[in-house]
């Protein structure tokens, strides 16, 4: 990418795209940043090449949450449009994303972790929405929590303003994996790998037959994800290769398409 940003990071590697938050010391978004982060998404979301996003962050913190001055009276009403405007592209991506959260996560931020499709953190890592402190609540946490970690849960973060570790994000189905922190880095790269070893089409149909299907009843919901399977898969390139590599005793060549 050539595009260069203030506050983020961006590389591609190994089809994998990397947005990497950089705003030291803790890593605080404010208006400019989620611009940043909205448009680096776009960017990372119409390229065909990827079979993964990836979300990480530099510094001790992921990120300490929103800007708390953007939710000035004379500020705020741009900083929820901008904030809406991010998850709105992320939800629109078909490409997996994944957060790698080495460090605490607490408000806003966590409010994009967990829009992530998968989350792995180091064991030091901790995940709270202290939004009531100062008198807020989390809009999309509160959304998407009770679908993620169930109500009592969802009340219990939002109203205690109470961080929790990796450990019981984890056992809570918050997040998916906690790697050590002195692996972090190393097991993060192998579940990267276990995932971008796929056919980036393929993963992009797993994603969708999941999204579009969540919310709806369950006949509906399978009458969907057949669909997509018998009319979209099984017409693409790599469901072919795959079949034929099945019968072949060999590993399949993906063309991503």
């Amino acid at each position: 990418m050539t595009k260069r940003y203030e506050f983020i990071e961006t590389e591609i590697t190994e089809k994998t795209g990397r947005l990497i938050l950089n705003r030291p010391p803790v890593n605080v978004i404010n208006i400019d940043m989620m611009r940043e982060i909205t448009a680096c998404l776009k960017e990372f979301a119409i390229d065909d090449s990827l079979r993964l996003i990836v979300i990480a962050a530099k510094g001790k913190f992921f990120s300490a949450g929103m800007d708390v001055d953007d939710h000035r009276p004379e500020k705020v009403h741009t900083m929820i449009k901008e904030f809406g405007e991010l998850f709105l592209t992320m939800e629109k991506i078909h490409t997996p994303i994944l957060a790698a959260v080495q460090g605490s996560v607490l408000g806003g931020g966590l409010e994009i972790v967990s829009f992530c499709d998968m989350i792995v953190a180091s064991d030091k890592a901790k995940f709270g929405n202290p939004e009531i402190k100062v008198g807020f609540f989390p809009p999309v946490s509160a959304v998407i929590f009770p679908h993620l970690v169930g109500h009592p849960m969802t009340m219990e973060i939002i109203c205690t303003g109470e961080s929790i570790t990796a450990e019981r994000a984890y056992q809570t189905g918050l997040i998916n994996r906690v790697f050590l922190s002195d692996n972090f880095e190393t097991e993060t790269e192998s579940f990267i790998n276990s995932i971008t070893q796929n056919s980036g089409s393929i993963l992009r149909f797993n994603k969708r037959a999941v999204k579009e299907t969540e919310h709806l009843p369950f006949d509906k919901a399978l009458e969907k994800a057949s669909d997509i399977f018998l009319n979209e898969l099984m017409k693409s390139d790599d469901t072919a290769e795959g079949i034929k590599a099945f019968f072949e005793k060999r590993k399949p060549l993906w063309k991503d398409s």
